[in-house]
């Protein structure tokens, strides 16, 4: 004797909604290519405002990181402090 709880009768009704969409599945014919370019619109050439803008936006941030970064660097250095004895001429 086993028990059908509630996850059962999900599953049993998940596999029923499965095969009735396989079924209507293989009932439809398969697209032509013709059919499939008529319901893409075409890509016009022109390039668009907002990607030029995204990618300009995006040049000028990697520029100013990498020109922080550099001035960090020098910043970070660490100094050196050399004396040299001036020999008087005598």
């Amino acid at each position: 004797m086993t028990l059908r709880t509630s996850t059962d009768d999900e599953d049993s009704a998940r596999s029923v909604e499965l095969a009735h969409w396989l079924v209507e599945a293989g009932r439809r014919k398969p697209l032509r290519r013709e059919s499939i370019r008529c319901a893409v619109p075409a890509a016009s050439g022109a390039p668009d405002l907002r990607r030029v803008t995204l990618l300009a936006v995006l040049g000028l941030a990697s520029v100013q990181y990498w020109y922080l970064d550099t001035l960090l660097e020098i910043t970070s250095l660490q100094s050196l402090i050399v004396f040299v004895l001036a020999r008087t001429a005598g």
